[in-house]
């Protein structure tokens, strides 16, 4: 393709998913892929969907969030998010018809008028793709710091017993709604361990729906058969091999209650393929596991656990390096409190040693922009 054809092109070319039901992996995602001369597009119009009805409480038990599916996905087999019937469950839930084929593009905006007795907290809003058999499909999803309701390079505390009106996006998305499916919005206040939960926000938050909405940007339904991409190129295979092993994986994504305890686990193994054996004799092994956990009724109890091992060894040499370290994450009311470990061997012998701890304050903000930090990187309080 020259230059003038790439001018000839739409200066923005999107992918609209077809409907889906929920799954943690997809061979691959139908839809279709439509084109724009500008952005905003004049193609897209917002809609306002009003939620209707009297005032909820919103009160969502902490371990909400358990199902949200892996920050960044990688391909595996447990990444995406599954059925989202058990999360709507502990969410306030508002539906709206599907009369025909609905596209949306772009990034969908929830205005919320909530009462909070507490200085601080969060409301969670997701979509959702229902079909016939009440299966639930997570289409999109956004956070709000209450703290940072009026901006991010701000916090402010809310003031407990007040009454204010909050707007945020959600995360763009193209999506085709069918006819006959109904579009969820589910409200939260809780969404554990994607958002770390701040003190004092079991109280949740009351909503009054006659003065709420969610704003869909609607596309017009004409997709561009013109745009198309050659199949894309990739290196060859290195030659690294997996040797068989007869110990039984993991789980990637196991999700434990306790029920006299009241507590849930959450265990991802990120799958770093075990040992690998490169064409010049080197024997690398990996490990991984993150653990997160919580009360189910006190946001005080979060903490997390990230546990990693390396090896590098060559089986004709003396040499067998290993690394091991361990990661601890912990919070009360004010602070963080961090624990760290490392250990360095030669074979088995122990070379070198560390432990530390840290204590951070606990501020008022996430990560910027006051949305989603990333729980599998840095435990700022979001």
């Amino acid at each position: 393709m020259n230059n003038r054809d790439v001018m000839a092109q739409p200066l923005l070319r999107s992918y609209v998913m077809a409907a889906h039901p929920p799954a943690t992996t997809y061979p691959s995602l139908p839809g279709r892929w439509v084109g724009d001369t500008a952005w905003p597009s004049p193609s897209v119009t917002p809609i306002a969907y009003a939620l209707r009805g009297a005032p909820v409480l919103v009160r969502s038990p902490q371990h909400t969030g358990v199902d949200a599916g892996r920050f960044r996905p990688d391909g595996n087999d447990a990444d995406l998010p599954p059925n989202q019937r058990e999360e709507d469950a502990r969410s306030a839930c508002f539906e709206f018809e599907v009369p025909g084929e609905t596209w949306v593009l772009g990034r969908p905006r929830v205005r919320l008028r909530l009462t909070s007795h507490s200085p601080r907290g969060q409301v969670i809003a997701r979509v959702c793709d229902v079909a016939a058999d009440c299966s639930s499909t997570l289409v999109t999803r956004g956070a709000l710091n209450l703290s940072a309701r009026y901006g991010s390079d701000q916090a402010v505390s809310w003031k407990p017993g007040s009454t204010e009106d909050v707007v945020f996006d959600l995360t763009a998305i193209g999506y085709a709604f069918p006819p006959g499916h109904r579009i969820r919005l589910s409200l939260s206040s809780a969404y554990w361990p994607w958002i770390w939960p701040q003190p004092g926000s079991t109280v949740g938050f009351a909503l009054d729906p006659a003065a709420s909405s969610l704003e869909l940007p609607v596309r017009a339904r004409e997709s561009d058969p013109g745009i198309t991409f050659e199949e894309p190129e990739q290196s060859g295979p290195l030659g690294v091999t997996s040797p068989a092993t007869l110990d039984e994986p993991r789980p990637e994504r196991l999700v434990a209650r306790d029920v006299a305890r009241g507590e849930w686990r959450v265990e991802v193994d990120p799958r770093q393929d075990g040992t690998r054996v490169h064409p010049d004799g080197l024997e690398c092994t990996e490990d991984a596991l993150d653990t997160y956990t919580i009360d189910e009724s006190d946001p005080l109890s979060a903490r997390t656990r990230s546990t990693r091992s390396i090896r590098l060894h060559r089986p004709e040499l003396p040499w067998d390096a290993r690394v091991e370290t361990r990661s601890e994450l912990s919070c009360d009311a004010w602070e963080f409190i961090t624990s760290n470990e490392l250990i360095r061997k030669d074979g088995n012998e122990v070379v070198f040693h560390r432990t530390w701890e840290r204590r951070i304050p606990r501020t008022a903000d996430w990560s910027p922009g006051g949305g989603m930090g990333n729980p599998e990187e840095h435990g700022a309080d979001r």
